[in-house]
C-alpha cells in the first residue's frame, strides 16, 4: 500500500499468485498505486476490513479476476451480484457490504481464462496489463466520480 493523490476511493487487490492470471488485480494494482490508495489482499479481503474502516474513504473497490461473458481482459462491475465466486476465494459480497456501512462497496471483475497452477501470468494477459489498468482506473473515477 502507498499514499495515494485520491483519499476518497481505496482498491483491494484480490488474486492467488500461484494460479496463473488470477493474479491479474494484483498486477494491475501495482500500477494505479500511484494514483490510489491500494492494499494487496490477495486471497483474505476480510483481513482489512478494519483497516478500510479506519481510512473512511467514500468508496472502495475491490479488483479480482473473474470469468464471464465476454472479451478476454475486459473490465466489468459486479457489484450487483449477491455471491461473487473466485477461483481462489469467494467472497460474500452481502456481509463485506454490511461491514463497510455506509462506506460505498464496488466489486470489478477482469475476465480471465487461465487459472492453472502457474506464478505466471498468461503471455496474451501480460500484454494487456496497462491496458486493462487504463480501463479499472476510469471505471473507478466514472463511478466514484473523482
Amino acid at each position: 500500500m502507498r499514499a495515494s493523490s485520491n483519499s476518497n476511493s481505496i482498491l483491494i487487490a484480490l488474486g492467488n499468485q500461484l494460479k496463473g492470471d488470477d493474479a491479474i488485480a494484483i498486477e494491475v494494482c501495482k500500477i494505479l498505486q500511484k494514483n490510489f490508495e491500494v492494499f494487496f489482499a490477495f486471497t483474505s479481503p476480510d483481513a482489512f476490513i478494519g483497516k478500510i474502516k479506519k481510512k473512511k474513504p467514500k468508496s472502495v473497490f475491490f479488483v479480482d479476476a473473474a470469468v464471464f461473458n465476454g472479451p478476454f481482459g475486459k473490465v466489468k462491475l459486479l457489484g450487483k451480484l449477491k455471491n461473487f465466486e473466485s477461483s481462489s476465494h469467494a467472497v460474500d459480497l452481502g456481509l463485506i457490504k454490511k461491514l463497510l456501512s455506509p462506506i460505498n462497496v464496488y466489486f470489478l471483475g477482469i475476465n480471465i481464462r487461465k487459472t492453472d497452477y502457474s506464478d505466471e501470468l498468461s503471455d496474451e494477459l501480460k500484454k494487456k496489463i496497462p491496458e486493462i489498468a487504463s480501463k479499472v482506473e476510469k471505471l473507478v473515477r466514472r463511478i466514484a466520480n473523482d
